[in-house]
């Protein structure tokens, strides 16, 4: 997982930008989702149903932890504006 987050900060463009804009992240994880999703319809041809259930499990917690940070977010937003 560290591995992936390195390859986001690292230098990107062989140049030496670092990819520390908002939306290029982003559009590297929708990259990303469109791979996974790829390899989910070729498990499903293949009738690999212990791997489908083991990648939904892990989609499932990277989803509650997008949504935890998403309210701590708002949270924080929030209590920096009522002061």
């Amino acid at each position: 997982m560290g591995e992936n987050l390195a390859l986001l900060t690292y230098k990107a463009h062989g140049g030496g930008a670092m990819i520390d804009n908002r939306t290029q992240v982003f559009d590297v994880a929708m990259k990303n989702a469109r791979t996974i999703e790829a390899c989910l319809d070729r498990l499903a041809m293949m009738g690999a149903d212990h791997q489908l259930k083991l990648i939904a499990g892990r989609l499932s917690r990277l989803t509650q932890c997008a949504e935890r940070r998403s309210r701590h977010d708002q949270l924080t937003n929030a209590a920096a504006l009522a002061e």
